[in-house]
């Protein structure tokens, strides 16, 4: 992910500048009027979102497995933030799972599909499932 700066020259046009620092060539530069900017906010929120939906359905929720884990009791699965900021999974003594918190979101948006998928397959009658 590249830093990007927004800003306006003198003919109150917008500036969106992206920072790639490479010495072989300059930092891009998009000028857009303010005409423009409800259009492409526009533009970005519906890819943002479209792209949002591809991944929920294409990527794995990426997690980190431990077994023989740190010495605490359990006997259901709890559910913590580490003093790293990552969530953490534990299912008992020995095991967890440890994943960053994008990967939390991604899992919650997977579980509310599933879920929502399961309830529905539920009232299906016998012959539909």
């Amino acid at each position: 992910m590249y830093h990007i700066e927004v800003s306006t020259n003198a003919s109150q046009d917008i500036l969106i500048k992206q920072e790639f620092n490479d010495m072989n060539e300059p930092d891009p530069i998009i000028t857009i009027s303010k005409e423009q900017a409800g259009l492409v906010a526009s533009w970005i929120l519906d890819a943002a979102e479209h792209e949002s939906d591809h991944m929920q359905e294409d990527l794995p929720v990426m997690v980190n497995y431990y077994s023989r884990g740190p010495e605490i009791e359990s006997e259901e699965l709890t559910i913590f933030n580490n003093s790293r900021g990552m969530i953490v999974l534990k299912i008992d003594d020995d095991n967890f799972i440890e994943m960053s918190p994008q990967m939390g979101k991604r899992m919650r948006e997977l579980l509310t599909k599933a879920i929502s998928t399961s309830i529905g397959s539920m009232f299906l009658a016998d012959d539909e499932v």
